[in-house]
This record gives C-alpha cells, sequence and structure tokens, in this order.
C-alpha cells in the first residue's frame, strides 16, 4: 500500500513541477527504487535463474537472445548480483528515453507522469522488452533525420543490438515504410487491407515468420496455440489503436507546421503510420496475447506527439487537454483491465 501511494504521489507531481530535468530524476530514482524493493514480480525468479546460470562458469544460453546473454555475463563479470543488474538496466533504458524526449523537445513531466500510467508498470517488470524498446525509441530519432546513413543506423541498430535483446523489436523495422503512407495513400490503404484479408484467413503464413525472428523457446510459446489473445482483449486493443489513429491524424493536421523543424514533422508523420501497422498486432495475439504489448513504446509516441499538439497546436477545436484526458482515461482503463496481477504483484 505504501508503494502505491508513493507511486501515485510521483504521478501526481509531474502534472504540476515545471522543472523538466528536476522531475526526470525523480521519476528515474523512483523506478530504480521501487524496482530494487519489487523481487517478486513476475518474471524476476526465471530471469535471476537465467542470469546465474550464466554466470556459472560463463554458461552459454541463447534461448533469451545473443545480447541479452551478453549483458548476463557483463553484469557477472562485473560481480552484481540480479535485483542490482536488473535496475542498472532500468536506468539505462530511462536515459535512452529522457534523450528521445529531448530530441523531440517536448515537456518531460507530463509525458512521464502518463507513461507512469501506463506502461511504466509493466516495462518494469518486463526488463528486455522494455530494454530493446528503448532502444529502438532511442534509434527513432535517427529515422526522422531522413538520409540514407539515419535509415541504416536505425535499421543495423534493431537487427544488431535491440532485436538480440528482445526479438520483438523486429516489428519495429516496418517503421523505415512510413513515408509510403503519406506518399501512395490509396495504394497504401489498398494494400494494407488485401494484406489483412490474406492473413486473418490463412494465418498459416505468419507462423514461419514467427519461427525465424523468434528465439525457439519463444517460438515454441508463441506458436502453442494455448495463449491466444481473449476476445474482449482484441477488442479493447482494436478501438484503442483506432483512437490513437485518429487522434495523431487531428494532431498532425491541426498542428501549426511554421513552428516545427522537420525532424519533428517527420515524426508526427510516423506517429500516425506506427498506429496505422498497429492494426497487425490484432492478428498476432490470435497466436498469443503477448504480441499486443509491442504497442507499448507506441504509447509513448503518441504521448509526445500530444506534448508537441500543447506546444504547437493553433488550429484544432479539441484541445491538448482534452486529449491528454482522453489518453489518461484509455490508460486508465488498459492498466486496471489488464494488468491487475502486474499491480497486485508490484505494489505488494
Amino acid at each position: 500500500m505504501t508503494k502505491a501511494v508513493f507511486f501515485i504521489l510521483i504521478i501526481g507531481i509531474g502534472y504540476f513541477v515545471s522543472s523538466k530535468w528536476f522531475y526526470s530524476l525523480i521519476v528515474m530514482a523512483s523506478i530504480a527504487i521501487l524496482s530494487y524493493m519489487s523481487p517478486n514480480i513476475a518474471d524476476f525468479a526465471a530471469y535471476q535463474g537465467v542470469y546465474n546460470f550464466i554466470g556459472a562458469n560463463g554458461n552459454e544460453y541463447f534461448n533469451t537472445g545473443y545480447g541479452w546473454w551478453i549483458l548476463c555475463k557483463l553484469g557477472n563479470q562485473l560481480h552484481l548480483n540480479y535485483i542490482t543488474f536488473k535496475t542498472i538496466l532500468l536506468i539505462v533504458g530511462f536515459v535512452l528515453i529522457l534523450y528521445f524526449l529531448k530530441i523531440m523537445k517536448v515537456d518531460n513531466n507530463v509525458i512521464l507522469a502518463s507513461y507512469l500510467v501506463y506502461p511504466a508498470i509493466t516495462d518494469i517488470i518486463q526488463i528486455r522488452f522494455f530494454l530493446a524498446t528503448s532502444i529502438v525509441l532511442f534509434l527513432i530519432t535517427f529515422l526522422i533525420k531522413e538520409n540514407v546513413k539515419s535509415y541504416l543506423i536505425y535499421i543495423f541498430g534493431i537487427i544488431l543490438i535491440a532485436a538480440q535483446i528482445h526479438p520483438s523489436a523486429y516489428f519495429y523495422l516496418l517503421l523505415v515504410l512510413w513515408k509510403l503512407l503519406f506518399k501512395f495513400k490509396i495504394p497504401s490503404t489498398i494494400f494494407t487491407f488485401i494484406l489483412l484479408l490474406i492473413v486473418i484467413i490463412e494465418k498459416r503464413f505468419l507462423m514461419p515468420i514467427i519461427s525465424y525472428f523468434g528465439t525457439d523457446q519463444e517460438s515454441n510459446y508463441y506458436l502453442s496455440g494455448e495463449f491466444y489473445a481473449s476476445n474482449k482483449l482484441m477488442i479493447l486493443f482494436f478501438l484503442t489503436t483506432v483512437v490513437f489513429f485518429i487522434l495523431s491524424f487531428y494532431m498532425y493536421k491541426n498542428i501549426n507546421k511554421d513552428e516545427l523543424v522537420t525532424t519533428q514533422i517527420n515524426y508526427l508523420k510516423l506517429v500516425i503510420f506506427s498506429n496505422y501497422i498497429s492494426i497487425f498486432l490484432v492478428i498476432l495475439s490470435t497466436f498469443a496475447f503477448t504480441f499486443l504489448r509491442m504497442q507499448k513504446p507506441i504509447w509513448l509516441l503518441n504521448y509526445a506527439t500530444c506534448a508537441l499538439y500543447a506546444k504547437y497546436g493553433t488550429k484544432g477545436k479539441l484541445s491538448s487537454g482534452v486529449i491528454w484526458i482522453i489518453y489518461i482515461f484509455i490508460a486508465i482503463i488498459w492498466l486496471f483491465g489488464t494488468e491487475k496481477i502486474a499491480l497486485n504483484d508490484f505494489f505488494k
């Protein structure tokens, strides 16, 4: 109960404190402390076992990815226990998020406070996924520069670093196609519709792709047919994705682009595209509900979009405050509707 009150207090501070770096430090310290105080959360024992196994004479264990094996080996060589190792990685991931927000030139506080509402709790628990997607957010700062060198940094950064920590990062390679949606709107829409129909009718076409990108352990889990998302969860995800897409498009249309730099305009387009391709996660969730978590970094992308709209939006009738309320309302639904076990484990 004490941890829950503390966590709610930290969220509330974000909506009233003006200093960006002061609040960023508070959030980073809070996440680190709460993580350190919560060894009973899901996955902790399993990952601790992997960490200790790798530390025993440098055992090879690649079912959690080559990148994760390297990190675990390094942590053991530094004589860190697992909870200290995990806390350090959380801080590293959070620093990458802060860098991303700095490049976007937005108000950190409201974004971070909203992020704490959702999906921070599960990010703290799912450390591999969090670190991998934090790297993806960092790499997005290159993708929006719109030059070949930056595109290559993004692509190889995901393949060689992020995806080696968690294979879910491969999904975000699709973001390199963001310009196609705006250059070829009608063909892109038709192609997407046809592709969706194909994978809905013949899901088996996705099975070799899932097997190729996942580790053996993860592929067996995803393709076992036992952990598919419920209809209620898929409907909630679909409605969330539709709302995100509509709001991101609305903010892009009604923001004062004359005051934005090129990278910020590109970013707004990329967020629309990220919401657009999220619909494919509904199909993947019919294999395993965990595929839906790949939308979690996209929540942060949408939060940053709203912060840009709050700063530069002058045309729209819908205020940034109303949009923030919509985001927080949806976040609360997801938090209490889908993360009850995580909340119980984290705050007990």
